[in-house]
């Protein structure tokens, strides 16, 4: 078997993960990582494995690899250190990283927002999305000549439920309100960021999403209502303002339940600012979410896990090959003109 023509085989990263701290701002991580108890173990992202000070290092092991593609992120708090203003011996950095990987024959893949946005700011406030802007203006003057492929936002859905609602990731917090909000603007970030990366002739905009399929535990008409309501939460309501058109008006419906108000976030506008703007979709598949039904609260569905012994990773997640195929072949079917 061989890849199709044009295929990209490669691998990721993220700026926080891997390059550490060296001469960066404060990004909410670092804000998130001293709360005690955060993070297990109490570890950070001071150093993680120094690739700020050995990026010819790591192409050079891109190259060993065999890889064709690259992705990594710019660092959001690195390049705008008191998110209003660039830093252009940050830029510098990764304009040398870019050429790096060009003359290593390696495509970069580069994404916008991996997490790690500026202490100073927030999701949950409207001024971010024009925060993100003037980011993705700074790199995009930057690198649009060199990079194709460029990945405005990476798992909105992660954003909004780890980051707000759950407050497991940075910022930390935990407020469902806080959350669809934050969600949004998200969204809108995306929407602005491909508008300034669209400027550049020849440059591919388009947003990762997490996408969990969601299967009924039974055939019951309530578990398979529970399982259309979770997809609807997980998947729809990212998809649909890209892909096609606006929110879902079921969950639209949901989100007004279980706020007890409108969403009067979402200005006149909006969602044409969102959709229209993708060139691609980029998927990042984990697992699947097998779902029952259950009393609102503030959600009428509950994540049960599949039957049976199963596949798993160290992680606990069902590991569904299958799932993944299914999702694909949907996607394909639903929105026949993306890639």
């Amino acid at each position: 078997m061989s890849f199709p023509e044009g295929f990209l085989w490669g691998a990721g990263t993220s700026a926080y993960q891997i390059e550490g701290h060296h001469g960066r701002g404060e990004s909410v991580w670092d804000v998130f990582c001293r709360r005690p108890g955060a993070v297990e173990g109490g570890g950070d992202g001071s150093r993680a494995c120094d690739s700020f000070l050995r990026w010819r290092e790591d192409v050079e092991l891109v190259k060993e690899l065999g890889l064709g593609a690259y992705r990594f992120s710019t660092g959001w708090s690195r390049v705008m250190p008191d998110g209003a203003h660039a830093d252009p011996k940050a830029l510098d950095h990764y304009e040398r990283f870019t050429d790096a990987l060009l003359e290593a024959g390696v495509e970069p893949v580069l994404t916008l927002n991996h997490w790690d946005m500026p202490s100073s700011l927030t999701w949950a406030e409207r001024s971010s999305v024009n925060a993100f802007t003037a980011y993705a203006q700074a790199v995009a003057d930057r690198l649009a000549d060199r990079v194709t492929w460029w990945i405005t936002q990476n798992e909105p859905w992660i954003i909004a439920l780890l980051g707000y609602q759950l407050g497991l990731h940075a910022p930390g917090v935990a407020d469902l309100g806080t959350a669809v909000r934050a969600g949004h603007h998200v969204l809108l970030g995306h929407g602005a960021a491909a508008d300034v990366l669209h400027a550049h002739p020849g440059t591919m905009a388009g947003a990762a999403l997490s996408l969990f399929p969601c299967d009924p535990a039974t055939g019951s008409e309530a578990d398979r209502a529970a399982a259309i309501g979770s997809d609807g939460y997980v998947n729809r309501w990212y998809l649909d303002p890209l892909l096609a058109g606006g929110y879902p008006a079921d969950m639209r419906e949901h989100w007004e339940r279980a706020l007890g108000h409108g969403l009067d976030f979402i200005q006149d506008g909006d969602e044409a600012a969102i959709g229209g703007r993708s060139d691609f979709l980029g998927i990042n598949y984990y697992t699947r979410r097998v779902m029952a039904a259950a009393p609102p609260d503030p959600f009428p569905w509950r994540v049960v896990g599949p039957s049976g012994d199963v596949a798993r990773t160290d992680e606990g997640w069902e590991i569904n090959p299958g799932a993944l195929r299914d999702l694909l072949v949907g996607l394909s079917r639903r929105f026949p003109a993306r890639r």
